[in-house]
């Protein structure tokens, strides 16, 4: 299913949801899975954490370099990272940032634990139709 396109300023891209009412990133044509800027821009910021160096972030983001570079332009704009000296430093800004995608992700987890416990509650529509 294709998801409608939201506007920047509207909830996290990431919470959008597919027909069985899950978060996920979307499928591109290639069958691969397609993250969200909001998942790119995590882990750019991840990776800063742990390493400055340039070919340690594109290696951890597995994206190309182009791509990379674009990501760290736009969170450089955000002022989620910070150019010092040449390194990738992530700001008070990116650390909150990257704090509240955490929390979201554990808030994701618990979701689907919780969706699946209650689907397991519920009759299969199979034995709905053996039963009639």
């Amino acid at each position: 299913m294709s998801h409608p396109r939201r506007h920047p300023s509207q909830a996290f891209d990431i919470l959008s949801v597919d027909d069985d009412n899950e978060f996920s990133s979307s499928l591109g044509a290639s069958g691969k899975v397609k993250r969200t800027e909001t998942e790119l821009t995590a882990m750019l910021l991840s990776a800063a954490k742990s390493s400055s160096k340039h070919s340690d972030i594109v290696k951890a983001m597995k994206l190309n370099a182009k791509s990379v570079d674009k990501y760290i332009k736009r969170s450089i704009n955000r002022g989620m990272l910070l150019k010092k000296n040449g390194a990738l430093q992530v700001s008070r800004k990116g650390e909150r940032f990257l704090s509240e995608f955490n929390k979201l992700q554990l808030y994701r987890q618990e979701y689907l634990r919780r969706l699946k416990l209650l689907r397991e509650m519920l009759p299969s529509s199979k034995s709905k139709r053996a039963s009639s």
